[in-house]
């Protein structure tokens, strides 16, 4: 009985973690799509600051460096050694 007890506590408790970071997934995920798709280049790359500031451990970090780097571009362009 005691082990169901405990079996039980932690299957609650990974339940309730998982909600949180599909919670958390849900937020940096709207944040950044608003961010990027403000039009004026300035406000977004300080939308994306700002981003990258509220959720440092976003999986989205990448996309939004990429998109500061290049603000008004739709893809990064392709370096030399890639087009060889």
């Amino acid at each position: 009985m005691f082990h169901l007890t405990i079996l039980l506590v932690l299957a609650m408790s990974l339940a309730a973690f998982a909600q949180n970071a599909k919670d958390e997934t849900r937020q940096d995920r709207k944040a950044f799509t608003a961010a990027n798709a403000i039009k004026d280049p300035r406000k977004k790359i300080e939308a994306l600051e700002k981003f990258k500031r509220g959720f440092p451990a976003s999986d989205s970090l990448d996309a939004a460096d990429r998109t500061i780097f290049w603000p008004t571009r739709e893809t990064p362009p392709r370096s030399a050694a890639s087009a060889l």
